[in-house]
Parts: structure tokens; sequence; C-alpha cells
């Protein structure tokens, strides 16, 4: 579909304005492929000189070059623009961290404070991923005391504020966070948990898990209180949740073939994706979940083959590796991560 609109961007003969641009720039930024990228820079090239000063379209000029990778390009346009706003800067900032360069978001923190722009929401929200990207505690804490007291009270800052303090290595102030905050959903709750997740602590967050409502619950909750059973090796609890939970997805499934798979529990793995299987087309993640080095499996045709690391022997691999390219990100999202103690060669982690 993308391509089609850029074949008839092509096909068109009337000039662009400050209004079609930006949608065009935009468009260019969320697909992001190689044609995307040509068009993208042939209307970056063709902007007439009286929308060089007009800050929407050379924000989203930004936006696009920072989906582009292309990090330089968006600075000069940024250095080029007089008159700065907070949208501007939001852009700028969020393009830094897209590109693990967010050591950058502070040396335009103090730029916004030199020229006395007041930061929204959506600023200090970048800015407090920018801190749990890069992890110091220290610098955290001197961005957090000049967040405004009502805008650290805001919901989405709290779960943000959470977050930053687990990456910064310290749980404890992620739960004074999460204690802090007044009518704990669903969000609050899946947010701490996954923390508890990524930190280990299985059991504080069976803990958090079962003091929430069954009504509450969704699948993001199952998913994190699985990965934290996982991670931290506790497979009779996980079993327990996953026996009680009574409609088992997709995503849920393929966690707890992985809580199974990481204990040598293969057999029981199998299972699971044989039952699944029943109803169900095979899924090319819960095999990757499960595969380890040296292990054979049945293939859908019934044929014993073996598979190992990284392994393309497969008449559908291709097909195998798109999918979990598309897959991975969204898992890593809800609290997946793999466990380096099986890697057989180093990690600069």
């Amino acid at each position: 579909m993308p391509e089609k609109v850029f074949d008839l961007l092509d096909q068109m003969t009337f000039k662009h304005d400050n209004y079609t641009l930006p949608v065009l720039f935009n468009l260019c930024a969320q697909v992001a492929n190689d044609q995307a990228m040509k068009t993208g820079s042939q209307l970056l090239h063709e902007i007439p000189v009286s929308y060089r000063n007009d800050n929407v379209v050379l924000t989203s000029t930004i936006d696009m070059l920072m989906k582009f990778d292309d990090v330089e390009s968006a600075e000069r346009i940024f250095d080029s623009i007089k008159k700065k706003n907070i949208i501007t800067y939001c852009t700028l900032m969020n393009g830094y961290n897209i590109n693990r360069e967010p050591w950058k978001c502070f040396k335009i923190l103090e730029e916004t404070k030199q020229q006395g722009a007041v930061l929204n929401e959506d600023a200090w929200n970048i800015l407090i991923g920018t801190c749990s990207k890069v992890g110091m505690i220290r610098q955290s804490q001197y961005i957090i005391d000049q967040i405004p007291l009502h805008i650290q009270n805001l919901k989405q800052i709290q779960i943000s504020l959470v977050h930053m303090w687990s990456k910064c290595g310290s749980i404890k102030m992620a739960q004074s966070i999460f204690k802090s905050v007044h009518d704990h959903d669903v969000v609050t709750y899946n947010a701490m948990i996954n923390e508890f997740g990524l930190n280990e602590m299985g059991f504080e967050a069976i803990e958090l898990y079962r003091q929430i409502p069954n009504e509450l619950r969704d699948e993001v909750t199952h998913i994190c209180v699985l990965n934290a059973c996982s991670h931290a090796g506790l497979l009779d609890q996980a079993r327990n949740i996953f026996n009680e939970i009574s409609f088992k997805t997709t995503k849920i499934l393929t966690v707890m073939i992985d809580c199974l798979s990481r204990l040598f529990i293969f057999d029981e793995a199998q299972k699971l994706i044989n039952e699944y299987e029943k109803t169900n087309s095979p899924n090319f993640v819960m095999y990757r979940t499960k595969i380890k080095l040296g292990l054979s499996r049945t293939d859908g045709s019934g044929e014993i083959v073996g598979l190992s690391a990284h392994d393309h022997s497969h008449p559908q691999s291709a097909e195998i590796y798109v999918e979990l390219d598309r897959l991975t990100p969204e898992l890593i999202e809800h609290g997946y991560k793999c466990d380096s103690s099986w890697v057989t060669r180093e990690l600069h982690e």
C-alpha cells in the first residue's frame, strides 16, 4: 500500500504547500524504506523558499530525517529554525533517543532553559525516557528535580518514572513511585510487574499480580507475570498462574513455552505447541522459543528434523525470520528478554 502512495505522488503535478508537506514528510517517516527515503529527500530538496521558515514544515522534516537515521541533517535543519517551539525541541530529543544518542537531549534541555521555553508533559516524558536509556542515577535525579510537581503527579509520567528508576538499578525508587500513584489501573500494575520481572524479582511480581482484581487483569498482565516467573526460574508458580488463565492467547502460550524451555521442560513445552496446533496454524515464534542448540523437534509434515541456533535449513526459513523480526519488538515491549547465560560467545552488555 505505501508503494502505491509513492507512485501516486510521482504522478502529481501540483505544487505542495505547508499543509500537504508535513503530511507527506510524516508518511515518509512512518514507512522509512528506500523509496520513502528517496521521496522524502526529493521533497526536502524542493521545499519552496517561503516555507523554509515554517516551523510545522521544518519540524516534520526533522522527524523524518531522524527516522531515516540521518541525525546530522536533522540537526542542521533544527539549527536553521529561528523561533523554535516546544514541539520542535520534543521532535529533536525524541530523534536522539531513537538513534541511540540520548545524552544529546541533556544539551537540548539546557538550551530550552536559556531560551525560556516551558516544557510540557510530552517533553518531560521524553527526557525521562532519555534517563532510562542512559541509566545514571545522579543524572536522572537531576532531571527529576526540575520537573514541576503537578507534572510529576500525572499518571503517565509516574509510569515512565517507574521504568526509569528500574533501568537505573533502583527498584526501591520504582516501588516508591508506584506506591504514590492514586487509583491504580491495569497499566500501572503491569508496569510495576514488568519491572519486577526485568529485575528477576519473581516473587514480588507474583505478590503484586495476586493483588489485582481478576476482572482488571489483561493479556499484558499475564505476559508480564509469566515473564517474571520465567526469569526467576519459578516453574511451579508459572504453571499455577498459567492454568488459572481462562483465555490463553498466542502470546501467553509463547511466554509459557519460553518458561518451560529455559528450565529444560521440553516435553511439556512441545505438548503446549501440539495442543495449540490442533486448532491453529504453526506459530514460528513458539518454535523459536522452544528450540535450543542441538534440540530436535517434529516438523509440521511429521518429519523429525534437528535445528540449531541461526539455522536456515527449514524450507520456510525466510518467512520464519521475517515473522520473528516483526514479533520480537512487541514481545520485548511486554518484558521479554533473552537469557544470555545460554549464549556461547562473549557478550558486551
